[in-house]
């Protein structure tokens, strides 16, 4: 069986109880509605994939299409998709998977199923959501965007808002740092507009892929394919043909062109902090071609939720993981936790060999990512993965010479805490610091399943 959206739904379907459970109800409004079932759930500690049938539109009509969510909302349920056994070591077997990417496969476009139904405009009842009051519209959140590089034809995918302003014109938002960005702007400095395409909906562990960060130009199909474990299958868009390659198994696949030197007023919008950005003046996409499954499936991320969350945290772990190991072996795991919307904090694990590596470790973390505000470097006997844990370190490890402060912009400072022990005596290699209280490993693994 071809691995789509439709595969991983049969499958949730099958064995809710090992994806953590789903919730699925009926004739929700898509107008704020669906977000504040996430956001109740996610208040009391649960992460269900919710599932909405026969969602109600703003003016109150019926939809026929299927609205899924929250999928990437649970790491558990994230590292049963991506076949890792283990969420704990997601960094440490993510990295693996970018070092041994797999090529996609190309098929004929008579054979895609994204080609059932074509048009030449957005469909007006595809029921993309109104997340959170202040929104300025619907939105598409899960919308992978693919643009390519016009110097190399190298093509580069992206997850990135899109308001739907009407049904040909879409408000968007790339960031300058973006690679999308970059190639938008390379067309533009030809005085061209820029072509580009959007694919809605597949089955997730291709849609995760699309939010690494790899190097530039590079396409994200090849590491889409070895996350899933099974190639991609792609087809020639439309518009651009073998220009630009979309997914084959997609659900909705819009194309268009980026007109050069537009702006528009975009947002505000509920962003990754779990706050709203501000209206600003962004690009935007003038719609020329839809095409889609005739019952397509709409696949939504709640954005400044879990969902949203950790979809980029996994990324973040990943690349500081693989960057720092680079450097320093003495690296053990990494954790860029949700209490810090997925983006400001990172808890990096280390074996201390010597004096000075919690900061150095966590000078090169900041460098990294721009995002990141606070580094945490830890011990081996701390999990990463528990703040509770993080923070006993913090209150009993963290002296005065292991903060450093740095002066940054974008957030009036950044820090790294070096929260690890002194570094064990050259001579005798026993460490000067407190030893932990803990049971005997044998006696804890007798008693750990009975009290679960």
């Amino acid at each position: 069986m071809v691995k789509d959206l439709r595969s991983f739904i049969d499958e949730l379907l099958k064995k809710p109880h090992e994806y953590g459970g789903v919730l699925r109800l009926k004739n929700v409004n898509i107008n704020n509605e669906i977000t504040a079932i996430q956001w109740l759930l996610q208040k009391s500690n649960k992460y269900p994939v919710i599932i909405i049938d026969e969602p109600v539109l703003p003016n109150g009509d019926i939809s026929s299409h299927m609205l899924i969510t929250n999928i990437t909302a649970d790491r558990n349920r994230v590292g049963k998709i991506l076949g890792i056994s283990d969420p704990k070591h997601m960094a440490l077997e993510l990295s693996n998977k970018i070092n041994n990417k797999v090529e996609p496969i190309i098929i004929k476009s008579s054979e895609a199923p994204v080609k059932d139904a074509v048009f030449d405009e957005l469909p007006i009842d595809l029921p993309f959501p109104i997340h959170f009051p202040l929104n300025i519209g619907q939105y598409i959140t899960a919308g992978v965007v693919v643009t390519y590089d016009p110097d190399t034809g190298i093509d580069n995918e992206s997850i990135q808002r899109l308001w739907i302003k009407d049904r040909n014109t879409l408000g968007y938002n790339p960031l300058p740092t973006s690679h999308n960005y970059k190639n938008i702007m390379k067309f533009w400095s030809s005085g061209e507009d820029a072509p580009i395409v959007i694919w809605i909906g597949h089955h997730p562990a291709y849609v995760m892929g699309a939010a690494f960060k790899l190097g530039y130009p590079e396409s994200h199909y090849p590491l889409m394919s070895s996350l899933a474990g099974e190639p991609i299958r792609l087809t020639r868009s439309e518009l651009f043909g073998d220009k630009i390659l979309v997914p084959a198994d997609a659900e909705v696949i819009i194309e268009g062109v980026v007109p050069k030197d537009v702006y528009e007023v975009e947002g505000p919008f509920s962003e990754y902090p779990g706050t709203y950005s501000p209206q600003t003046l962004n690009p935007i996409i003038e719609v020329k071609k839809v095409y889609m499954r005739r019952d397509a499936i709409i696949y939504d991320i709640g954005p400044g939720l879990a969902d949203h969350q950790l979809l980029g945290a996994l990324a973040i772990e990943s690349l500081l993981y693989r960057t720092l190991k680079s450097v320093f072996p003495q690296i053990l795991n990494v954790h860029v936790p949700l209490s810090a919307s997925g983006r400001f904090h990172a808890y990096i694990q280390v074996h201390k060999d010597r004096p000075g590596l919690g900061i150095d470790v966590g000078l090169m973390a900041l460098s990294i990512y721009w995002s990141l505000k606070h580094v945490f470097v830890l011990d081996d006997d701390v999990d990463v993965f528990d703040d509770h844990d993080v923070l006993w370190a913090i209150a009993t490890r963290l002296h005065k010479n292991g903060i450093l402060i740095i002066p940054d912009p974008k957030f009036t400072y950044k820090a790294v805490f070096d929260c690890t022990k002194p570094a064990p005596d050259e001579e005798t290699k026993i460490s000067l610091a407190p030893l932990r209280i803990k049971p005997p490993e044998d006696i804890i693994k007798k008693w750990e399943n009975l009290i679960k």
